[in-house]
């Protein structure tokens, strides 16, 4: 008996992606627990050096990857005010989620973290 009415299916790539994300977010907590005391077990620069990180990563990416949909958006939502405060509200919050996450860590475990993040998921 199936939960739902609809059509349901499996792709073993959705399975795939499932399961390395669960590896990556797992792997992420347990560096960061273990990289804190490099970093004099400071959550503000520790959060600043992976801010860092992602940017060096991530840029580069976005330009190769989005390069279409970001010159079709040069003139439309990059002018645009309401673009510009929900990309601020965003970048707000990601930060925060970033910041609690380090102190949640720093305080329990790599795994209390992640089984609590289960938990509210």
């Amino acid at each position: 008996f199936m939960g739902s009415q609809g059509e349901s299916n499996f792709l073993i790539y959705g399975t795939v992606a499932g399961i390395f994300s669960s590896l990556f977010v797992s792997l992420n907590s347990i560096y960061t627990k273990k990289i804190l005391p490099a970093v004099d077990n400071d959550h503000w620069r520790l959060t600043f050096y992976n801010n860092i990180n992602a940017c060096i990563l991530f840029l580069p990416m976005i330009l190769v990857f989005e390069h279409q949909a970001l010159a079709a958006a040069v003139n439309q939502q990059f002018l645009s005010g309401i673009f510009w405060s929900a990309m601020g509200v965003a970048g707000f919050f990601g930060f925060s989620i970033g910041i609690v996450t380090v102190l949640q860590i720093k305080a329990t475990s790599p795994l209390t973290h992640n089984i609590s993040g289960t938990a509210k998921a």
